[in-house]
């Protein structure tokens, strides 16, 4: 299962995006028994990778969709993993431009 969000600019920043992630997350654990939840977001999204970070998602690999013209990051979470301190989850570096 993929976990994804996107909100308009001026919702931005007031934590709809980690409480409908982390309901959906615990949903997805406990009503449909996932083991595995996985995201995919841009490297440079670095405000997308710390939430998912700290949601217990942690980066496994870069991956090249095939409708995409760049790499994206994988971001997934691992059996029994609850949540995630985003300062202890190694992140991908950006790339250079």
């Amino acid at each position: 299962m993929d976990l994804g969000f996107a909100f308009l600019p001026q919702f931005r920043g007031k934590g709809y995006a980690y409480e409908a992630a982390a309901a959906t997350l615990n949903h997805g654990r406990s009503a449909l028994g996932l083991s595995r939840v996985v995201a995919l977001v841009s490297p440079e999204n670095r405000d997308s990778l710390h939430l998912l970070a700290r949601l217990g998602l942690e980066f496994e690999r870069m991956v090249m969709p095939p409708t995409e013209a760049l790499e994206v990051c994988l971001m997934a979470t691992s059996p029994g993993t609850q949540r995630a301190d985003a300062a202890s989850t190694a992140l991908p570096r950006t790339r250079p431009a």
